[in-house]
């Protein structure tokens, strides 16, 4: 009995492993600004010890992080750590925006956040939806906004 837990422990830490991402691809298919922050945590943890600075993204623009190096905030600079998941606020921080949290399902996070992006001037621009696509085996997940 004991070799069957110890057996359904390593499965469990191990599915937790491969389901955070080393690199992150962010795709704006929308016709509006977006923002996003990025967190993660140690290899092998479901956590948020880590938070990005806050990224706009421009209509029709394409980010792409082969590791976590680049996110700046509270990611080291010097070593490559593991991301979760992503914070979406609706519009930028002088309007006080709400937000919506995506990431790795294994992690216990939604895939799908969807809400009406506001402007810079605090205006409603467009209905959005945030998908979070998994990585693979420590690969790539995709953040890709859509209308």
């Amino acid at each position: 009995m004991n070799k069957l837990f110890s057996l359904l422990v390593a499965l469990l830490i191990s599915s937790i492993a491969f389901s955070q991402a080393r690199a992150l691809r962010v795709e704006n298919q929308t016709n509006c600004v977006q923002y996003y922050q990025i967190f993660g945590d140690d290899l092998c943890i479901c956590g948020n010890k880590y938070l990005s600075a806050l990224i706009a993204i421009n209509p029709g623009n394409v980010h792409n992080y082969n590791t976590s190096i680049p996110l700046g905030g509270t990611y080291p600079i010097n070593a490559s750590k593991s991301i979760v998941g992503a914070r979406i606020p609706n519009g930028p921080t002088l309007c006080q925006p709400t937000v919506g949290t995506i990431g790795e399902p294994p992690c216990g996070l939604a895939l799908i956040y969807t809400y009406v992006a506001i402007t810079q001037d605090c205006r409603p621009c467009a209905q959005t939806t945030a998908r979070w696509f998994p990585a693979t085996a420590c690969g790539q997940a995709r953040l890709i906004f859509t209308p």
